[in-house]
């Protein structure tokens, strides 16, 4: 059996320095505040919830209310050495939150990236040249028959939490599959379809940002509003 063991966690007595990766942000876009949804129930959502492989194009405002109810961070506390805790709708251990968005988006021929600010609450045009991640994103969608939409990839910035946790691989993988299950189920509650892609995007996430040893991807999904026939 192809199974790795990865040792238990364990929070470091001193806490080590951390310095977080800039990324390469060009322009600011502001995500329009969320509107007034009606209330749903969860329920009916956690049954309703399913993969679907078909998309519309996803709106700013989609976008903004799916970022908003899933990743955006209601708190922050400050902690030694710089460090910081924060507060999401997802969990994160010890409240490091290790992972960041990218989102790619299909726009006249090419594929631009941006960065989410969960403070914020805007995205980033980031300077790369993502290119290759797009040619590498439409031979996924050929492989599970999707067409192109937008794809949001997680990033994990490891360093967030070993400079905290010793043994601290397990909770990011555990991060990263608390980030899917709100995102989808936040996804299913704005009427939009949503598909995990399972693989993690390496060595291609690296590679873009030019951060071996400070990014890697960790896995993504592709999101967009149900086609109406």
């Amino acid at each position: 059996m192809d199974f790795i063991e990865l040792e238990s966690p364990e929070r470091r007595e001193n806490l080590l320095p951390f310095q977080g990766f800039h990324y390469p942000v060009t322009e600011i876009i502001y995500l329009p505040p969320p509107s007034k949804n009606e209330a749903v129930d969860f329920f009916k959502i956690v049954r309703s919830r399913s993969t679907r492989r078909e998309f519309g194009q996803i709106t700013l405002q989609q976008l903004s209310e799916l970022f908003w109810y899933s990743a955006k961070t209601s708190l922050v506390i400050e902690l030694d050495e710089g460090h910081k805790w924060y507060h999401r709708p997802s969990p994160s251990g010890g409240g490091r939150h290790p992972i960041d968005h990218i989102i790619f988006r299909y726009d006249g021929g090419n594929w631009d990236a941006f960065l989410y600010d969960s403070i914020a609450h805007v995205i980033g045009k980031l300077e790369v040249d993502s290119s290759g991640m797009g040619y590498w994103i439409e031979d996924l969608f050929r492989t599970l028959g999707i067409n192109a939409t937008t794809v949001v990839w997680n990033i994990a910035q490891f360093q967030r939490s070993t400079s905290v946790y010793k043994n601290a691989s397990s909770l990011i993988y555990r991060d990263e599959g608390a980030i899917q299950a709100t995102f989808g189920l936040v996804a299913e509650a704005l009427n939009l379809n949503f598909c995990t892609i399972g693989v993690s995007g390496e060595p291609y996430i690296s590679r873009l940002f030019m951060a071996r040893g400070q990014l890697r991807g960790i896995g993504g999904f592709c999101i967009g509003p149900k086609i109406i026939e």
